[in-house]
């Protein structure tokens, strides 16, 4: 059986737009992130260029993802998010401690749960599924409620000549 690309790829898009709109980035303050919250921290062009001589063949990265651990005057640390394969079996993921100078933060942003795009889009993808039941069942085929079996297959005995009583 052959699948057609297009269903696949919009399954695909559909379940990307999906994940992406029930959540939003909002700016906040450094002050109002309590410890263990994710955020996400867009760095200066200083901090992006001395995380690039510190690691050259590392990507190149503009903002951090991870969760707020903790403020130290000057310095805040942020607990970055890292997978490691192990034996090549199994991954394990762990937090590294990530510090970094309040003036190498431009933007913290918190991820919250936007309700409209939510609401939106669970009632968009059930308008969605509704139509495509609706399609199937109007253009699905025709069923006549019969099935015609063919000529039967003649039935066929061997004789074992196994005989016994039973007492």
């Amino acid at each position: 059986m052959r699948f057609s690309r297009f269903p696949v790829r919009g399954a695909v898009l559909a379940t990307l737009v999906a994940q992406a709109a029930c959540y939003r980035n909002v700016p906040v303050e450094l002050s109002q992130v309590t410890p263990g919250t994710p955020v996400r921290v867009h760095l200066t062009a200083v901090a992006q260029d001395r995380m690039r001589q510190e690691n050259p063949g590392g990507p190149r990265r503009e903002s951090l993802t991870g969760k707020f651990v903790r403020t130290n005057g000057d310095s805040v640390v942020i607990g970055v998010e890292s997978t490691v394969m192990e034996a090549n079996v199994r991954t394990r993921t762990f937090y590294s401690d990530m510090p970094m100078l309040r003036s190498d933060l431009r933007v913290v942003e918190r991820r919250e749960l936007d309700r409209r795009r939510t609401t939106l889009t669970v009632a968009g993808l059930g308008v969605g599924a509704i139509a495509a039941v609706l399609l199937a069942v109007e253009y699905g085929g025709k069923s006549t409620g019969t099935v015609n079996p063919g000529p039967g297959v003649p039935e066929q005995r061997i004789p074992l000549g196994i005989r016994f009583a039973i007492p």
